[in-house]
């Protein structure tokens, strides 16, 4: 049995997401696999006028029979998705995926500061 938590799939605006979704359906039937659709995310790179056509008519390619379904999330500018650990995206603020983060990380820091752990214990925590 395999299991894929995350699959990214990268294609340039030539790329037919038609074609590319027979094959993933053929793929996920003889396989058993299946593609969790409502946790699909799109992020349009290149050029502005690219990405907002992306956003606009919900297909990657023009060509495109289907556009893209609803439940799928197409990435606006200026938001950032996560992949593999890295924050992706078009004019995204490169401090806001972090800020959350970091302030789980300074609240934890002080309630340990509270309880004045012994050296050893800092380490272990570290």
């Amino acid at each position: 049995m395999l299991f894929a938590d995350d699959t990214n799939l990268f294609l340039s605006k030539e790329d037919r997401l038609d074609h590319i979704q027979n094959i993933l359906d053929r793929w996920c039937k003889m396989s058993g696999a299946r593609f969790n659709i409502k946790k699909t995310e799109i992020i349009p790179i290149g050029k502005k006028s690219h990405r907002r056509t992306v956003n606009e008519s919900r297909k990657i390619n023009p060509q495109d029979t289907n556009p893209l379904p609803l439940e799928i999330r197409i990435t606006q500018d200026g938001e950032a998705v996560r992949i593999l650990g890295a924050w992706i995206g078009n004019d995204a603020n490169d401090q806001t995926p972090w800020e959350p983060i970091l302030d789980i990380i300074k609240s934890k820091l002080n309630l340990w500061e509270k309880a004045h752990l012994t050296l050893n214990r800092k380490h272990v925590i570290i």
